[in-house]
């Protein structure tokens, strides 16, 4: 809860854009609005926002395919 991240988000003219980045993250933005239903059929779902102040677009020019389903978390990593 509440870490930085790092998204990669591919846009409808096929760029993908990047927000966060190695020493700075994405963070989650206000405004999250949650919704749980209490019947088994009722809809679950929240809208959430990030935010990653940057001067200029951060195009993401890597290949996305080896990365889609996976996650790390940079906070658990060890640097030697």
């Amino acid at each position: 809860m509440n870490s930085e991240a790092i998204i990669l988000a591919r846009l409808n003219n096929s760029d993908i854009h990047m927000l966060g980045d190695e020493d700075r993250g994405a963070e989650i933005g206000e405004n999250v609005e949650t919704s749980s239903g209490k019947a088994v059929t009722d809809n679950n779902g929240a809208t959430v926002s990030f935010v990653y102040d940057t001067p200029t677009a951060q195009v993401y020019t890597g290949v996305m395919d080896s990365l889609i389903g996976q996650s790390t978390n940079l906070d658990d990593q060890v640097t030697p």
